[in-house]
C-alpha cells in the first residue's frame, strides 16, 4: 500500500520543487586522444604515461554538454574513468594521475603541457582509485562554469614525473571516459 499525505496551505500559490534531470556523457572521440611530448598527436589513442623512449603522453578528452541547459544547476558529477588497462606500473613509477580543465578546442601538438602544473580538479594515485566511480565536487564546479557552451574539455597527465627513464612504457590506456551528471532546472 502506498500513502500520500497532503498538507493544506493558506494561500493558493504552490511552489514546485526544481526539476531534476540526469545525463551521462562520454568523450567525443573525434575531438580527443593523446599528445606526446615530442609533438606526436594520436587522435585514436587515449593513452597517458611515459613511452619506451622515455617521453610523455597526455590524454585530451572533450565531452558534449550541450544537452544541459545553460540555466541549470549541476548537483553532482560522477566520474567514471573505469574503462582502462595498464602497461607496466604507471602509478608506481610516475605518481598520481591528475585531471585539469583545458579548453583546447581542436587537439594539436601545442596542447601538450610540460612540467609540474597546479589547478588539478581530480587526482588518482592507484588503479583502484581510478576504477572507482565517484562523485567529484571539483569536476562539478569546473563543468558548471562551462554551461552555456557545448563542450567540457580536460587534460589528463601524470604530474609528478614525465618518465622514470627505464625505457619501458608505463601507461594507462583508456577506453570510454564517462561523466554522469545530475542537474536541477529552476
Amino acid at each position: 500500500t502506498f500513502w500520500v499525505q497532503f498538507k493544506a496551505v493558506e494561500d493558493d500559490t504552490a511552489v514546485l520543487p526544481p526539476a531534476v534531470a540526469a545525463l551521462s556523457v562520454s568523450q567525443v572521440s573525434a575531438e580527443g586522444g593523446s599528445v606526446r611530448s615530442d609533438g606526436t598527436v594520436k587522435s585514436t589513442l587515449y593513452n597517458v604515461g611515459d613511452l619506451s623512449t622515455n617521453g610523455g603522453s597526455q590524454v585530451f578528452a572533450s565531452f558534449d554538454i550541450s544537452g544541459i541547459p545553460a540555466g541549470a544547476t549541476i548537483t553532482e558529477v560522477r566520474v567514471d574513468f573505469s574503462d582502462f588497462d595498464m602497461l607496466d606500473d604507471p602509478f608506481g613509477d610516475l605518481g598520481c594521475l591528475r585531471a585539469y580543465p583545458q579548453n583546447y578546442g581542436s587537439m594539436d601538438a601545442g596542447d601538450y603541457v610540460g612540467g609540474s602544473v597546479v589547478g588539478a580538479i581530480a587526482r588518482w594515485c592507484t588503479s583502484a582509485e581510478l576504477q572507482t566511480i565517484a562523485a567529484d565536487p571539483d569536476f562539478k564546479s569546473a563543468m558548471q562554469s562551462q554551461l552555456g557552451g557545448s563542450r567540457f574539455q580536460i587534460r589528463l597527465h601524470f604530474n609528478d614525473t614525465l618518465s622514470d627513464n627505464d625505457n619501458t612504457g608505463d601507461m594507462v590506456r583508456f577506453g570510454t571516459l564517462k561523466l554522469h551528471v545530475t542537474y536541477e532546472l529552476p
